[in-house]
C-alpha cells in the first residue's frame, strides 16, 4: 500500500446488531450510528456500515446493504466498505476524496465480481469536506438531507424500478411500501454494468440533518416520516425514535391485512454539524 495518508477516525460495523445507537464525532459532523439484523434473522446481518475522518479534518460515510436473495451479502457489503478505508489510506494527500471514492466503489465492484458466487451490494456514500459534502450511491440505500423544520432538502433516488415509479410521480411511498416489487434493485456493485451515481455539492446548514440508511429504514418508514422524527431534538435520541418506528412495523408487517412493513437489516448514519456553514 503506498501513499501517505492516515485515517484519525475509522469505525467500521459490520454483521452488527447494536443493542443502542451509538453516538460518534467525525470531522466537523456528530453521528448517530445503529446498525442490527433483521428480526426474522437467525444469521449475520448483511449491512456493513463505516466512518472515516481524514488528518485534514475530511470525512467519508458508508452505509453498504448485502442484497438480499443473492449469497454473502454480507460478504460483499464488508468488501465495500473495506476497500473504500483501503483506497482512502492510499489516497495522495494532494488529491481528491472524488477520486479515491470512486475509485473504491470501481474496486469493490471487480472485487465482488471476482468472488464468482453471485454476491452483490448496494452502496450510499458522502464525502464530508470543509462546510459542504456531496453524496454518491450505487443501488437503493438512501441519502437524504432534511432541514430543522423538516423539510427535504435533497435525496437520492434508488436504484430499482419502484424508485424510479416514486421519482416519476405514478406512485407514491405508501404504495410503494406494498408492492410486490420493492425488493428489486436494478444497479449493484457486483455487476458488470454498474454505475455509479454522483450527486451535487450541497452546503448544509448548523441545523441540517443528513440520514445515509439502507432499505431497512426506507421500505419501512416514509420520507415525510422520517424527516419529523430526525428533524430536530438529540440527535442520539431522535436516531433511535426513528429505529424504534422502523423496527416496529417490521414486526408488525402484515400484506394480507395490508400493514406496511418489511423485515430487514437496518442501518443508519443521522448525522449532523457541529460547526456552523460559511456563508
Amino acid at each position: 500500500m503506498s501513499g501517505g495518508e492516515e485515517l484519525a477516525v475509522a469505525e467500521i460495523f459490520a454483521e452488527s446488531n447494536f443493542q443502542e445507537t451509538r453516538l460518534l464525532n467525525v470531522a466537523m459532523w456528530q453521528v448517530a450510528a445503529f446498525s442490527h439484523a433483521s428480526p426474522e434473522r437467525t444469521t449475520a446481518s448483511e449491512d456493513a456500515s463505516a466512518c472515516f475522518q481524514l488528518r485534514d479534518g475530511t470525512g467519508v460515510l458508508v452505509v453498504a446493504d448485502g442484497v438480499g436473495g443473492h449469497q454473502s451479502g454480507e460478504v460483499a457489503a464488508g468488501l465495500a466498505v473495506r476497500l473504500m478505508q483501503e483506497h482512502l489510506l492510499m489516497r495522495d494527500p494532494a488529491g481528491s476524496l472524488r477520486g479515491a471514492i470512486l475509485d473504491a466503489i470501481e474496486s469493490a465492484n471487480d472485487a465482488v465480481l471476482n468472488l464468482g458466487i453471485g454476491a452483490a451490494t448496494t452502496v450510499a456514500v458522502v464525502e464530508l469536506n470543509h462546510f459542504w459534502i456531496r453524496p454518491y450511491h450505487v443501488g437503493d440505500s438512501m441519502i437524504t438531507l432534511v432541514s430543522q423544520r423538516g423539510r427535504v432538502k435533497w435525496q437520492s433516488v434508488g436504484h430499482a424500478p419502484v424508485a424510479y415509479a416514486i421519482e416519476a410521480g405514478i406512485m407514491d411511498e405508501d404504495d410503494a411500501m406494498m408492492h410486490p416489487e420493492r425488493h428489486l434493485v436494478s444497479n449493484t456493485v457486483g455487476q458488470e454494468d454498474m454505475s455509479i451515481s454522483v450527486g451535487p455539492c450541497l452546503k448544509p446548514t448548523a441545523r441540517d440533518t443528513l440520514v445515509i440508511c439502507s432499505d431497512g429504514l426506507s421500505d419501512n418508514v416514509n420520507t415525510d416520516e422520517m424527516a419529523e422524527v430526525i428533524r430536530t431534538g438529540p440527535l442520539q435520541s431522535v436516531c433511535t425514535e426513528v429505529v424504534e418506528l422502523a423496527r416496529q412495523r417490521m414486526l408488525q408487517a402484515d400484506e394480507v391485512m395490508d400493514v406496511t412493513g418489511k423485515p430487514d437489516d437496518l442501518t443508519i448514519l443521522a448525522c449532523r454539524p457541529t460547526q456552523p456553514s460559511k456563508p
